[in-house]
């Protein structure tokens, strides 16, 4: 069997890499997301499913990442803050979407979690991404979430390549580059 390094010769030496959709190598431990391209959080995000993809339809973390900070724009008026929204959930982007009950049992998990959260946070300059009025919208939106996407048999599902067209277009009306 092939080892991964022979298939992609372009790999990095050692552990715990992924490729992103433009070919960026990024270090799951020891992430250094400089020359990310916002592209390839809007796609990633866009096929990535939220509740662990038990949903009729599915709905992806782009999607919700677009109601978070359209929420949090109708309430704040502030670019800034709406653009926390929008990044909320980006390290997703890199470690999939745990569920809640999985994320809260591991504690090493939220580590990592952490430090991606930072390396994030640096690349697309977001100074508001712990705000706690992040997290309050947040919440309120899985409130919503939960009875209008999640249990809603009757929902059609929005093509990935829109969501991530939409998440774009959220990022630079929010000035994210």
């Amino acid at each position: 069997m092939d080892h991964p390094a022979d298939i992609d010769h372009d790999h990095p030496a050692g552990h715990g890499f992924i490729r992103t959709v433009s070919g960026l190598w990024v270090h799951l431990l020891e992430p250094d997301l400089t020359g990310l391209p916002l592209q390839d959080v809007a796609t990633a995000l866009s096929h990535v499913n939220r509740f662990g993809g038990h949903t009729p339809a599915p709905y992806s973390v782009a999607e919700h990442s677009i109601h978070v900070a359209t929420q949090l724009w109708r309430m704040f008026g502030d670019d800034e803050l709406a653009a926390a929204g929008l990044f909320h959930d980006a390290t997703e982007a890199f470690l999939g979407d745990m569920v809640r009950p999985l994320k809260n049992a591991l504690p090493e998990y939220r580590v990592l979690e952490a430090r991606m959260e930072e390396a994030v946070a640096d690349r697309f300059r977001l100074n508001l991404l712990h705000d706690p009025r992040v997290k309050e919208v947040d919440l309120a939106i899985l409130g919503w979430e939960m009875p209008m996407v999640r249990d809603a048999d009757w929902r059609t599902p929005t093509p990935p390549a829109t969501v991530a067209q939409a998440f774009l277009k959220a990022a630079r009306r929010y000035g994210v580059r």
